[in-house]
């Protein structure tokens, strides 16, 4: 055997020889198995980097690295046995992997030593099949790993990812043949999640990652065909859908329940497609978010719009849907035309039961024709929204609102100036629809705006069964006048009012001495100290709030106004023991309930 300065010297030459003396140099210089063990450690160590290169390519680059990996490959085939020792902790097969080296060496390399391929290496820890997905090698690489250790298809590497979802999202080119070959392996592996990005912590499953990265139909089509039919919900989030994605999703459509669409963009073709495949499906009742395109030509505007229409007046399972827009920043016009559609369709589908509509933006008249016609479900909501005013305004007209059916109304605006837009206008609209029994208005960031009188306006009407306003400022004293008087409202949440001790205790001795309705208080009496002229010192501050809660619940108002009688009187009493939730909660209201009329009990003991 040379020594190390043979082996050392054999790999230095001339950049001007020729490939022949080169082979020539290296057989000649570098003899024996310690010399080619002294020199395939100077190559993975020193001259073989890890790189990004696809296998695949129609012109191969004349990288100065293949040269190395040429080399490296030679010796192993003199020295098969060196295929079995690790150099700087690695294989041979994880050095040649990390480098990109062509298909035919990595086989060769992977029958001289099948025990590399339970070896996991560098800091996510993959197997050699992790590594052979991430790179893009063909199918039949693929195969002879998985035959040499099935095992590493049911591996997560450190950050959570099975060898699979790689060869989804490699960034050399998905091959439809390994995808086919590994689910066909184990068809589980549709259904196992990965992360979306690296060490995040949203994970998706196979299909899910298959539209995120964009594959093509056949790949789609490959997942879908083992995707599990007992899965009954879909959350879709990708880039552009067009035709062959959309008819591959129409397949998995019947087996739905709830629905979630949300690409970054839609051909018109793929958007008529799905919207063709709503008309008739039989399954899913929730459409938790559908993107709504802006199309650029006349003839796309049609055919999405017709779609629509078309979709919405024919589906007859659909109980919930929520439409969005890309951006409220797209014009008033495109929010306008497209509430339109959307109530061009409703005037025939009364199987909907909520919907929600999403960074749109549009007039003050087609707000209210929108929810007054009878066009907007029972209930509605409005997400991240803007209202722009009207020359002429239809609002305060009452006749306009003679149809209106919606029993839930919920607005989250997203900016200041959107809740000054609609700020001055919401008693006058909330208190002109006559169904309406829920109404919630949510910022989506605490804001300085002051909406006190729009919250008293709302409350003195007294017909309201539940009302949530949180995020602006509040005065507590107007709305505490209100609530003595209101006999409606049973929950109530109004954050920013009662964010004092001094205005806390404001409101609770309202629902001591006045209130009769109120029944959940939302969160308003958080850090509340303790108090009340019924309690011990030691019952804390929820308990005693929930004790008047309790008495409204079970007919405080009732015996107040209407028991002159004992016989009912007692069968309230007897009724009240189903509203509460333990025997010491019980004894409180029965107490409670004989304290609001003592006269009766005490005239009937007479």
């Amino acid at each position: 055997m040379g020594n190390d300065n043979d082996a050392h010297s054999a790999v230095y030459w001339e950049r001007g020889s020729t490939s022949t003396e080169r082979a020539s140099s290296i057989l000649n210089k570098v003899t024996g198995l310690f010399g080619a063990r002294h020199e395939l450690k100077r190559l993975f160590l020193v001259q073989i980097r890890p790189r990004n290169k696809p296998w695949r390519r129609q012109v191969r680059e004349n990288h100065p690295m293949d040269s190395d990996i040429e080399r490296a490959h030679v010796l192993l085939l003199q020295h098969p046995v060196l295929a079995s020792l690790k150099f700087g902790g690695k294989f041979p097969l994880q050095h040649l992997l990390q480098a990109t080296a062509d298909a035919f060496i990595i086989t060769v390399v992977v029958h001289m030593n099948k025990k590399a391929l339970k070896e996991t290496t560098g800091q996510r820890k993959d197997l050699p099949l992790h590594m052979a997905c991430s790179k893009g090698y063909p199918h039949t690489v693929i195969q002879v790993m998985f035959n040499g250790f099935p095992d590493a298809l049911r591996r997560r590497n450190d950050h959570r990812f099975f060898p699979i979802h790689y060869a989804i999202k490699s960034w050399s080119g998905v091959d439809s043949n390994v995808v086919k070959f590994l689910v066909e392996q184990d068809p589980s592996m549709v259904m196992q999640k990965g992360p979306i990005f690296p060490g995040g912590d949203d994970e998706m499953d196979l299909l899910q990652l298959a539209f995120f990265h964009s594959l093509s139909r056949d790949e789609i089509d490959i997942i879908v065909r083992h995707y599990c039919t007992e899965k009954t919900s879909l959350d879709i989030e990708c880039g552009v859908i067009g035709l062959d994605q959309a008819e591959a999703l129409c397949k998995i459509l019947p087996q739905l329940k709830t629905f979630k669409c949300w690409p970054t963009a839609w051909t018109i073709d793929g958007f008529v497609t799905i919207l063709k495949a709503f008309e008739d499906n039989e399954s899913i009742e929730t459409v938790a978010a559908l993107l709504l395109p802006n199309f650029l030509t006349r003839q796309e505007k049609v055919a999405a719009h017709f779609a629509l229409t078309s979709f919405i007046s024919k589906n007859r399972v659909i109980k919930a849907i929520t439409f969005a827009l890309p951006s409220r920043e797209q014009g008033l016009g495109l929010g306008n035309t497209w509430m339109a559609t959307i109530a061009g369709g409703m005037m025939t589908n009364h199987q909907i039961r909520f919907m929600q509509l999403e960074n749109f933006r549009f007039s003050e008249n087609v707000l209210t024709s929108f929810l007054a016609d009878g066009s907007a479900p029972e209930r509605t909501s409005f997400l991240r929204f803007r209202v722009e005013e009207d020359p002429e305004e239809v609002l305060d007209r009452r006749e306009v609102w003679k149809k209106c059916a919606v029993r839930m109304l919920v607005m989250i605006p997203d900016r200041d100036e959107d809740i000054a837009g609609i700020a001055n206008k919401l008693p006058r609209m909330v208190n002109r629809m006559p169904a309406l029994t829920i109404f919630g208005f949510v910022t989506r960031q605490p804001t300085d705006i002051d909406m006190t009188q729009q919250a008293v306006q709302i409350i003195e009407k007294n017909y309201l069964g539940t009302l949530v306003f949180m995020g602006p400022r509040f005065d507590c004293n107007p709305i505490c006048e209100a609530l003595k008087t209101n006999r409606a409202l049973r929950m109530c949440h109004i954050g920013r009012a009662f964010d004092s001790e001094e205005k806390k205790l404001c409101l609770l001795n309202v629902l001591q001495t006045h209130n009769t309705s109120l029944t959940d208080l939302g969160n308003e009496f958080a850090g509340l100290a303790q108090c009340g002229d019924h309690f011990d010192s030691d019952v804390s501050r929820d308990e005693r709030v929930k004790y008047w809660t309790n008495l409204n619940e079970c007919g405080r108002a009732k015996v107040r106004s209407q028991y002159h009688l004992l016989t009912p009187f007692v069968d309230l009493l007897c009724n009240s023991s189903n509203l509460v939730e333990t025997p010491m909660e019980n004894f409180n209201v029965h107490f409670g309930l004989l304290r609001e009329k003592p006269a009766l009990w005490l005239a009937a003991l007479r």
